[in-house]
């Protein structure tokens, strides 16, 4: 346990790459199995194969030049044990010759999906909520000098499947009538 915790502050910090392998083998605490033992191996040689792995920020445009983007993704029935899909964001502050990443994040799901794209808008509405949404006050805060009064902030959305992205941009999807019940999330919000 220690080890792990000891890859989760570092992966929190510096190396979103760890975040996933570090949350399932943390789910397993109290339920270790020779499984978690060849995981937790792997993670660590994992770990000593990419030391020089960092992260890398650069900023060489104007304020006014900048934007926010924030990047959803979701695997479905990714965890080998209970079959739920885990939720992954990425944040950055983008503008033609600037990438700074700020927060990323990934999470299980709390209740299983029958589908991609149900996994997908789960994870689309969980970044949105927990990353996007504090990031247009902070945003609207730091820029507010830099434009007119009646400018607001806005965050760039980035989804890769079309079928959720349908979903988003109508608000609705008939196949989906357990999203708001079994997941909490509604697809009119997003």
């Amino acid at each position: 346990a220690m080890v792990l915790m000891t890859i989760l502050y570092t992966a929190r910090l510096a190396r979103a790459d760890l975040q996933k392998p570090v949350n399932l083998l943390a789910k397993r605490i109290t339920r270790w199995d020779s499984k978690c033992d060849r995981r937790m191996h792997k993670l660590v040689c994992y770990c000593a194969t990419t030391v020089e792995y960092e992260m890398v920020s650069f900023i060489g445009d104007d304020p006014e030049d900048l934007g926010q983007h924030m990047y959803c993704d979701a695997d479905f029935a990714g965890c080998p044990y209970t079959l739920k899909s885990t939720n992954g964001v990425h944040c950055t502050v983008e503008g033609p010759n600037s990438r700074a990443p700020w927060a990323s994040g990934s999470n299980g799901q709390t209740s299983l999906a029958n589908s991609t794209p149900e996994a997908e808008l789960d994870s689309l509405s969980s970044g949105m909520r927990n990353r996007g949404e504090p990031a247009i006050d902070l945003w609207t805060t730091l820029m507010k000098k830099y434009h007119e009064a009646e400018w607001s902030a806005r965050i760039d959305v980035h989804e890769d499947n079309t079928t959720a992205i349908s979903g988003a941009v109508s608000g609705k999807n008939p196949t989906m009538k357990t999203m708001e019940r079994g997941h909490g999330e509604s697809i009119g919000w997003i």
